[in-house]
C-alpha cells in the first residue's frame, strides 16, 4: 500500500495544476520507521511529469500509521515549534530574511482510501484527515461508522 501526497496550485477560475508529488510505501516506508511515523519531517516533492523528475519544493509533513495495539506517540508541539521558530530565526538573521509570504488558500482533497486494515477495535472505527500549515489547522469530523471491507479497501461510508 501507498501513501500519495500530491500539492496543487488551486485556481478558482482554471483547473487545478499538480506542483509536485511525494510516495511512500506504507509499511516499509511509514511503519518500519521509530513510532511508525513520519513526524515534522521535510519531504522532496518531484515533477508528475514523467519527463522531469526534478525536485519542485519541499513539503513538511507528518504521517502516522498505526497497527493493533500500537498507540499514538506523544508530541509537544509547542514545545517543538518555539524550538524550531529559534532555529529558522538564526538561519534567517545573516540573510535579512527570505521576504514576506502569504497563505491565500490550503485546500485538501482526499480522493480514495484503499488497502486500510480491516480491525475489529473501537478506536479503528474512526476516521479523520488532518492538515497543518504553518500554525493553521485543519481537521475533518471523524467519520465513525462500522467498516465494510471492499475490493479496493474499506469504504467507511456506508
Amino acid at each position: 500500500s501507498m501513501i500519495t501526497v500530491t500539492v496543487r496550485d488551486s485556481d478558482l477560475l482554471s483547473k487545478d495544476e499538480d506542483i509536485g508529488v511525494w510516495e511512500a510505501d506504507l509499511f516499509d516506508g511509514v511503519y518500519s520507521r521509530h513510532d511508525h511515523e513520519y513526524y515534522r519531517q521535510f519531504v522532496v516533492l518531484t515533477s508528475t511529469d514523467e519527463s522531469d523528475s526534478s525536485a519542485q519544493g519541499f513539503l513538511r509533513l507528518s504521517v502516522t500509521m498505526l497497527g493493533p495495539g500500537d498507540r499514538m506517540p506523544f508530541h509537544n508541539v509547542t514545545k517543538e515549534r518555539q524550538q524550531e521558530q529559534l532555529e529558522s530565526d538564526d538561519l534567517l538573521s545573516p540573510m535579512g530574511g527570505l521576504g514576506s509570504t502569504e497563505l491565500r488558500f490550503i485546500k485538501v482533497d482526499v480522493h480514495e482510501i484503499i488497502n486500510v486494515p480491516y480491525y475489529k477495535f473501537e478506536y479503528a472505527k474512526r476516521l479523520f484527515i488532518q492538515a497543518e500549515l504553518g500554525r493553521i489547522v485543519l481537521r475533518t469530523n471523524v467519520a465513525e461508522s462500522e467498516f465494510v471491507p471492499t475490493a479496493t479497501g474499506i469504504s467507511p461510508f456506508q
